[in-house]
């Protein structure tokens, strides 16, 4: 290329350069007026919904309402329950209250959202009893449920900073739900209140191992117990660890549920608390031959004997027992009860296995309204669970257990297949017994029976919650086959099923 040309070429390039500096240039000063625009629209915009809020209907919704979805928004139950000291760190609930003035109002002045608290004393929490008072005085009149207990591994924790049974008296009055849970000290301070203290009270769960054995110093050598009289609301009792005479300290005319799982009792005591607890609907009782002293109160009512037995309204009942010896306790208090309206009917729970008197069978299933049926370490023939699968057509929930291993036989369960046997049966808790080798086909016989009850041809209910249990000691490796089988229905989510071995 000749000298001009390079030097032609040469200024083109500078030209083009400059023209490329001059247009970055603009481009820049665009971009920043586009940008002092795009500033300005924003702003706008805030304002617009600023002022847009200002005339929303929101602002004009009656505090009620608000207060109504605060308390939705807090929790999955009716009432949000505050966990202390956990919950009195900042948690998504308070981002409510940060929304903007008047719904920080509502939501502090809303009693109900504050009058749900569980207290859990640990070593390593310390309870701030300012944040507490301030949560307890929040929560206004609205009745109050409480539930004070301490750490499972720390029962004998008691809280040095304050007495919590000083927090609560204020509040005694609109206490409507209380569960105090290993807290000895606030256990026996509330027993000893004075009477028409708690008029708002309608469930109680008290327990405390540790407070077991001072239960009766406390019940039998002291003054009685008080604080139940005046107590015109309280329907649902739970004890654990108390003894008969606080049992007889409670207003068992009006009790409708009463739990005292850990109270050892004689048939005559169970038949005295029924016949002074007219409305009772629901009850767990403790039965145990040994050990279960009586007193003067537990004299055995004259008017009740076999011959004349107690008819009782009663549709919930469980009965729990210790020893063999016990069956014993069980078959008197039978022979002297009728329950034309029982429900659902739970028996053992011991710690080894019974062989099942067949004169429990008739008692359960007299009322022929059963719904519920759960067995557990009794060990049956295969004639007693026919017995009960027969005369339990509306049985909805059945649990057959024991650790020597207890099977539905396979004639009852092609029955139970084609909706003949128990056809509204919804739920089944049973044994697999794995005895000479046949595990794997009493369970597919099992499952053959679940899929039938899920076909549409089969006029019984679909049973969709299902647990099967194996006899301890149980190789499953020698089931793979069929556990697989069960793993693939479950999959489809058309059943629950769960498996597992007895420790």
């Amino acid at each position: 290329m000749t000298e001009t040309l390079q030097a032609r070429a040469r200024k083109l390039v500078e030209m083009n350069e400059s023209d490329l500096v001059r247009i970055d240039e603009e481009k820049a000063r665009v971009l920043a007026v586009l940008a002092e625009i795009d500033m300005r629209r924003r702003d706008k915009v805030a304002q617009i919904s600023l002022y847009r809020s200002v005339i929303a209907p929101v602002r004009k919704m009656p505090n009620e309402l608000l207060s109504y979805i605060f308390l939705l928004s807090c929790g999955d139950r009716d009432v949000p329950s505050w966990n202390v000291p956990y919950d009195m760190q900042r948690d998504d609930r308070w981002s409510i209250a940060l929304a903007c003035k008047k719904w920080n109002k509502v939501f502090f002045s809303t009693p109900e959202i504050w009058s749900n608290v569980s207290i859990t004393f640990t070593r390593s929490k310390q309870i701030p009893f300012e944040s507490l008072q301030r949560l307890l005085e929040r929560s206004g009149n609205a009745p109050l449920t409480l539930n004070l207990s301490a750490s499972a591994s720390e029962s004998d924790v008691e809280p040095e900073e304050f007495n919590p049974f000083n927090l609560l008296a204020p509040h005694l009055g609109r206490i409507r739900d209380l569960k105090l849970h290993e807290i000895s000290n606030t256990i026996q301070a509330f027993l000893s209140i004075p009477s028409h203290r708690l008029k708002l009270l309608h469930t109680l769960d008290i327990s405390d191992n540790l407070w077991l054995s001072r239960s009766r110093i406390l019940t039998e050598t002291t003054q009685p117990i008080n604080a139940f009289e005046g107590a015109p609301n309280l329907r649902k009792i739970d004890f654990h660890g108390v003894s008969i005479s606080t049992i007889h300290s409670l207003p068992l005319s009006q009790i409708t549920r009463l739990s005292i799982p850990w109270l050892n009792l004689r048939s005559h005591q169970v038949l005295n608390i029924l016949s002074l607890s007219p409305n009772l609907i629901d009850c767990t009782f403790y039965i145990r031959s040994v050990m279960a002293p009586s007193t003067r109160s537990d004299t055995f009512p004259s008017s009740i004997s076999p011959s004349n037995p107690l008819t009782h309204n009663l549709r919930t009942l469980w009965l729990r027992r210790y020893e063999a010896e016990s069956q014993i306790e069980v078959l008197d208090l039978l022979d002297c009860l009728v329950l034309p309206q029982l429900r659902q009917f739970r028996y053992g729970e011991g710690y080894r296995p019974e062989t099942w008197n067949d004169k429990l069978a008739p008692f359960a299933l007299r009322s022929g309204l059963l719904e519920t049926l759960r067995l557990q370490d009794a060990v049956m023939s295969s004639e007693t669970i026919e017995v009960f699968l027969r005369g339990t057509p509306h049985l909805i929930d059945l649990s057959i257990s024991s650790n020597t291993g207890q099977t539905i036989p396979s004639y009852l369960l092609e029955e139970m297949g084609r909706g003949a046997l128990v056809p509204k049966l919804e739920s089944l808790s049973a044994m697999i017994d794995i005895k000479q080798g046949d595990g794997a086909a009493t369970l597919d016989l099992h499952l053959d029976m679940l899929e039938q009850r899920r076909s549409e041809a089969c006029p019984g209910s679909h049973i969709s919650s299902v647990e099967f249990i194996f006899p301890e000691g149980t190789d499953l490796a020698l089931l793979t086959p069929s556990l697989e089988r069960l793993e693939r229905m479950a999959s489809t989510q058309e059943w629950k099923i769960r498996h597992h071995v007895l420790d």
